[in-house]
């Protein structure tokens, strides 16, 4: 006893100060853990809350693109995250835009009207183009929503603002000519002039030309409205690059505006569109946001159909 005071007398003070110290820390971390041993929340209180979350309300037309499309693999969730990514970041260019197929850049027979020409006509039209990339035009009726088709998929399908790629209006018929855009240096898309209404011989012509001797052109994608009825011009359209080979893709848009469903498939279902031994793909878009429709859904579809088409996913 009298030796363990002695050494107790002769231990450093700075010795008795650490064991002090540490003492305090311990208390301390102890009752940190108490504390937060308290606060924790249950497992199943946890998982109840998660439950809880509000889920991502998705339209009902959404289930058809499945149903329509029952011969096709549907995309992984990995290749759609891949294109969107794709379209989100891509740098989009005007390049040209031609009122006749002879103003279309690589064409055979450019070399019967200058460049001098072609921009005095048409503005910045008709630059010569070194590379050759994939291209896909978009075609359909006046008012049917090309111009916002091609601005829907070069913006965020989760953004509410939709980009201005593509000038939109409310007048029938304003795209007067074929304007091409570059997206990411990996394909070329076409707005098309809107047949029907208010367009005139000269756009029909220019468009049909090119879905016939486009060397570039790899896929059409051809816009029909979801509120209305497929008509007779829409059925000659179908039929005319049926015949002439051309590989193309049905693009249904405003399907936040179909108040009957049952009589939208029925539609679609007797227009002939399933029979087709080319077996178009079917791919339904809205393209505004609404309370139905709270994104825009079906586009990511769309950029991956438009994807797959140039060869760009395996």
């Amino acid at each position: 006893m009298e030796q363990l005071c002695k050494r107790y007398v002769h231990t450093p003070a700075a010795f008795i100060q650490n064991i002090v110290a540490n003492t305090k820390r311990t208390t301390l971390a102890t009752q940190l853990s108490v504390e937060k041993a308290k606060k924790k929340v249950p497992k199943t209180a946890l998982k109840k809350k998660l439950n809880s979350r509000p889920k991502e309300r998705l339209p009902n037309w959404l289930k058809l693109n499945d149903v329509f499309n029952i011969h096709y693999e549907k995309p992984s969730n990995s290749d759609i995250n891949k294109v969107n990514r794709f379209f989100n970041k891509a740098k989009v260019e005007f390049e040209w835009c031609a009122a006749s197929f002879d103003d279309i850049p690589e064409n055979p027979f450019l070399n019967k009207k200058s460049h001098k020409d072609i921009l005095k006509d048409h503005g910045e039209c008709g630059t010569t183009l070194i590379d050759t990339l994939p291209e896909v035009i978009f075609l359909g009726g006046t008012n049917v929503g090309k111009s916002s088709i091609l601005n829907n998929i070069t913006t965020s399908h989760v953004s509410r603002d939709l980009g201005s790629l593509a000038r939109v209006s409310k007048t029938t018929g304003f795209t007067k000519t074929l304007n091409c855009y570059n997206v990411g240096n990996r394909l070329r898309m076409i707005d098309s002039p809107g047949y029907g209404f208010n367009s005139s011989k000269e756009q029909g012509k220019v468009t049909l030309q090119y879905l016939l001797e486009r060397k570039q052109l790899v896929r059409c994608f051809l816009l029909l409205a979801g509120d209305k009825e497929i008509n007779n011009t829409d059925n000659m359209i179908i039929q005319y690059i049926h015949e002439h080979g051309v590989p193309f893709e049905v693009v249904f848009t405003k399907m936040d505006k179909v108040k009957d469903l049952n009589k939208f498939k029925k539609k679609v279902m007797s227009s002939g569109l399933m029979d087709l031994p080319t077996l178009p793909r079917l791919v339904l878009t809205n393209s505004l946001t609404s309370s139905t429709s709270p994104k825009r859904f079906g586009i990511d579809l769309l950029r991956y159909v438009i994807f797959q088409s140039c060869g760009l996913i395996l």
